[in-house]
This record gives C-alpha cells, structure tokens and sequence, in this order.
C-alpha cells in the first residue's frame, strides 16, 4: 500500500534530483529534458524489470514523483485531481488516469500563459515525452479500464456483499474473531 508507493516515489524522485543537480550547473538549458528522460527510464524500469520477466508496477508513483521532481505545482493539481476522483468514485484506477490527464492539461496551460518549467526549445520533446508516459499508464492500466467499462473494477474501503446483495461483516466471518 502506502509503504509500496513511497518507495517507488522515492526511487524516481531521487534519480531525478540527483540528474538536477549533476547537470543543472553545466547543461541547465538541458536539465528539464535530461529529468524528463531519466525519469522515463525510470518509469520503463519499473513498469518492465527484465528480472521480474518484464512484468511489474504500473508507474502512477514515478510519474507522481517525476513531476514533483520538475514542477511541483502540477503534481499539487494532479493529487487533487487524484484525490477527488478517488473520494467520489473510490476508483483509484480512475482516479489515476485522470490525474495523469490533468497533468498533461496543466502543463499545455502553464506553457500558453508562459509559466511552464520547460525550455521554450525543448517544449516539444518534454510534451512528446509526457505523451509517451500517458500511454504507457494507460497501456498498464488496460486491465482497469475493460473492469471500469464492464462495471466490476475494484473499489477502495467498499464493503462485500454476499450473494444476495447483502453486506457482510468481515470480522465476524473470520475463525475466532471476537462477536459483538
């Protein structure tokens, strides 16, 4: 859960820093697009490990941290996209995608009212980049997104039911449990 996220963040938010800060002093022109890179590396490194048969996570804390690594307002307005969706729908498959997708949006605007973080000249590679991240969650996400179609995605902090539509008390079903 939360302890699985925090690493993953931390992994990329801390190649990214250390790419900021041993090029940001003799290629800072180049700095957003070398984080952009590494923490596509990153994301690509951890959503396919060769050593887990190229099956592993679907990158959503990367990306969380890779934009926190390069603009923190975006990141602020993603987890509040994120957070919203998650509280109304309790999809966090959902709640993810659309995240990403508001971030996209973010910078599209931050760069039209010229306070992007990124380069005037590396515009285009930094948005091509962000484009090629958004599919790559989206491609991760495949399986979430036929259960939210089909109506049968799973649900943070739902309660199951039995199989008359009944709600049932986990604790209680479980051997030894204390009864109230």
């Amino acid at each position: 859960g939360l302890l699985v996220f925090i690493g993953d963040f931390l992994k990329c938010f801390i190649y990214c820093m250390v790419l900021k800060l041993a090029f940001g002093g003799v290629f800072a022109e180049m700095t957003i697009p070398l984080v952009m890179w590494g923490g596509l590396g990153v994301i690509l490194g951890h959503s396919y490990p060769f050593y887990s048969k190229f099956k592993g996570g679907k990158g959503v804390a990367c990306v969380c941290a890779l934009g926190f690594a390069f603009d923190w307002r975006v990141t602020v307005i993603a987890l509040l996209v994120f957070a919203a969706v998650v509280a109304l729908t309790r999809y966090v498959s959902l709640g993810s995608m659309l995240a990403l997708g508001a971030t996209l949006i973010t910078l599209i605007v931050f760069s039209v009212l010229g306070i992007s973080v990124f380069p005037q000249e590396h515009t285009a590679e930094c948005f091509a980049i962000i484009i090629i991240i958004g599919l790559l969650i989206v491609f991760a996400h495949r399986s979430n997104i036929r259960r939210l179609i089909a109506g049968n995605e799973n649900k943070i902090l739902a309660h199951h039911k039995d199989r008359t539509g009944q709600p049932v008390d986990e604790a209680a079903e479980q051997p030894g449990a204390p009864e109230e």
